[in-house]
């Protein structure tokens, strides 16, 4: 910034007062953690039936019996608090970020804050879209056509539920990070990194090369 700039006059913290404020806003999100966590667990039963509902109605509709296994003495507790900490981080997502965006916030001009302000929801709310996708409808229709194909070979589908928790999580996740693109592409848009006549002309490249990376990279 130059000294005509009257963002250049704003004040700026020292090395020692961003560290400060570091901390300060890390171990507020750690306590939202620990307290969404806690909160989570105290609502473990109905947590259990929603998370395990994809699977037992993917049985019903490939027409298979069986339930999730437990592969350690461990696994009745762990994979419960392992559940309440997974809904814990999701729904503290959005004050934990808010934290952070107070500490990034603080070296931004007025219009970075600006332009963080109207991607900060929208990210939020594709996230939440995503997560929401996986969930009703990707990990049923997936394990639906996993319980048949197995089937088919005469495999037994009960499942380590130690696996099965990271299966879901693994898709929530992916997902929701997937569905952030929409923010990518207009962001490079509107930094000049990308100009919108290469996405218009290159939509077709990008579609093909999403198979062809899907095809590689999804598993046997």
């Amino acid at each position: 910034p130059t000294d005509a700039d009257p963002e250049a006059t704003l004040p700026r913290m020292t090395l020692g007062e961003h560290l400060d404020e570091l901390r300060r806003r890390v171990g507020r999100s750690v306590l939202a953690v620990v307290v969404a966590t806690i909160g989570a667990f105290c609502f473990n039963d109905t947590l259990w039936s929603h998370a395990v509902a994809p699977y037992e109605e993917a049985m019903a509709g490939a027409g298979a019996s069986g339930m999730l296994s437990s592969l350690s003495p461990l696994d009745g507790f762990i994979q419960p608090f392992k559940l309440a900490f997974i809904v814990a981080i999701v729904l503290a997502s959005p004050y934990v970020l808010w934290q952070m965006w107070g500490f990034i916030a603080a070296g931004l001009y007025a219009h970075e804050k600006k332009a963080v302000r109207v991607f900060f929801p929208a990210s939020l709310a594709l996230f939440a879209a995503g997560v929401a996708t996986a969930f009703l409808v990707v990990l049923p229709v997936g394990l639906r056509f996993l319980i048949g194909f197995g089937q088919s070979h005469g495999m037994a589908s009960n499942f380590a539920v130690g696996e099965y928790l990271s299966l879901g999580l693994s898709l929530l996740f992916g997902l929701g990070i997937a569905y952030q693109l929409p923010i990518v592409m207009v962001f490079l848009q509107a930094m000049g990194i990308v100009e919108r006549e290469t996405l218009r002309k290159g939509w077709r490249v990008a579609v093909l090369t999403a198979f062809v990376l899907a095809m590689v990279l999804t598993p046997d």
